[in-house]
């Protein structure tokens, strides 16, 4: 039997059993329920294939505090992420791009990617959209097909996505079956003659493997906005648009109304200091470092190094340390 419906682009609107339907191409069965129109599959099939995406939209129930709490289904969300909530609120950053990921997260069918997502976009230093979806990096062949397979496509407007189901979702099984994407840490472990800037909807997150400090994440979904070349850099916050085929890098604003005590440039002592408490302040590290787990650890250690050696290699007395005190000790000496 055929059904009157209207495919138009990635958009789809049905009308089945007296009702109307409209479903885009994010729906997990977005391709099952076209191919049942077209082959006359029985009405109450294809509306059991369309209620799936009903259940997801309607179940999550996300409330944000002034206080800087967020809620999912009455219960708080990640610490990462209602830490940096609260210091958004507090330093008078744009909430909307923000409020938006957390709404794309809740619908995130998995429970370990709800916890574990945000933390790991910070210590990745992975940006987030004003539409609340965030960007990670993939390195591609020449031809811009991808390095596994070589058959699938991946330049600049592309839309890439495979059935969540057939995503591995298991954490331990650190390479398996998905669509991967990654921080710029983890770009120099396998090869590629082009980087491409990949925009992901959190929903479409599926598993972080454990290995390489969780620097890689297969996902089901994602979209090819841009190519990074050698000499962009992303910084925090600054995202390119849609299309770009580059990220300028974010320069600093120049000070105003301020001399140079004596006409020389900052010490790196001064400079290293500055980072310090600029660092400390933003992430709101406590004090007590037995409070700091996770992602947000990791991302603390590997700046510690980084500021004590250079290198992102920290020794047993910065990862033993208990407290900020000690920490900074050991790398200022007082």
């Amino acid at each position: 039997m055929a059904y009157p419906f209207v495919l138009n682009g990635q958009n789809l609107s049905v009308f089945l059993k007296g009702k109307p339907y409209t479903v885009n191409l994010s729906h997990p069965n977005f391709k099952k329920i076209v191919k049942g129109l077209k082959d006359g599959t029985s009405e109450d099939q294809i509306v059991e294939l369309l209620q799936i995406k009903k259940e997801l939209t309607t179940l999550p129930k996300v409330e944000f505090t002034k206080d800087g709490m967020v809620y999912l289904d009455g219960k708080p969300m990640s610490k990462a992420l209602t830490d940096r909530y609260k210091f958004m609120i507090e330093n008078d950053f744009p909430l909307d791009g923000f409020k938006s990921f957390i709404r794309n997260l809740a619908e995130n069918p998995s429970r370990d990617s709800r916890e574990d997502l945000y933390g790991f976009l910070e210590a990745c230093s992975l940006p987030i959209t004003d539409d609340g979806h965030f960007l990670a990096y993939k390195n591609v062949g020449g031809n811009y097909l991808d390095c596994h397979s070589g058959t699938i496509d991946n330049s600049i407007g592309k839309i890439v996505e495979m059935p969540r189901e057939n995503v591995n979702a298991d954490r331990n099984q650190t390479c398996s079956t998905g669509l991967h994407v990654c921080s710029q840490s983890y770009l120099s472990h396998y090869s590629g003659s082009h980087t491409m800037i990949c925009k992901i909807n959190p929903r479409d997150v599926v598993s972080v493997p454990t290995d390489y400090n969780n620097a890689k994440m297969r996902v089901c979904r994602y979209e090819v906005i841009g190519e990074l070349t050698a000499d962009d850099a992303i910084v925090d916050m600054v995202v390119p648009k849609e299309g770009s085929a580059k990220v300028s890098e974010q320069k600093p604003p120049k000070a105003e109304g301020k001399k140079k005590a004596s006409g020389k440039a900052k010490s790196a002592d001064t400079e290293k200091i500055d980072k310090w408490d600029d660092y400390i302040k933003t992430r709101s590290i406590p004090e007590d470092l037995s409070a700091l787990h996770g992602n947000p650890r990791k991302a603390f250690i590997k700046f510690c190094a980084r500021l004590h050696n250079g290198t992102e290699s920290a020794g047993p007395d910065i990862c033993g340390a208990k407290t900020l005190t000690e920490v900074k000790t050991i790398i200022f000496g007082f």
